[in-house]
């Protein structure tokens, strides 16, 4: 169900993170080796998720979100968003763009 496949995406999500966090170290040491390797295997982990959005789209949705939510906190507007993304957008990302509409 819906529910087997959200679950699915945040494991891929959170490896997609962990590889995305690999490749930053690797690209700092220079392993031109692990970071070609790394970047196919975020490239095919990707395809099992939705589209994601752009900081565009992202930030659309976070402004209807503040303009019909009676909350002025970042966390509880975070969990709204993350709702209505659901997977499009990794919350840091939310989290990020949140603040920066908030501020």
């Amino acid at each position: 169900g819906e529910q087997a496949d959200t679950d699915v995406q945040e494991i891929i999500s959170k490896l997609v993170k962990q590889w995305q966090d690999a490749l930053t170290d690797f690209q700092k040491a220079n392993r031109e080796d692990l970071i070609k390797e790394t970047k196919q295997k975020i490239q095919l982990l990707q395809q099992y998720l939705p589209q994601q959005l752009s900081d565009q789209e992202l930030t659309k949705i976070i402004k209807e979100v503040i303009k019909t939510s009676d909350q002025t906190q970042a966390g509880p507007i975070i969990g709204q968003v993350m709702a209505k993304v659901k997977g499009q957008a990794d919350g840091s990302r939310v989290a990020k763009l949140v603040k920066q509409s908030l501020s």
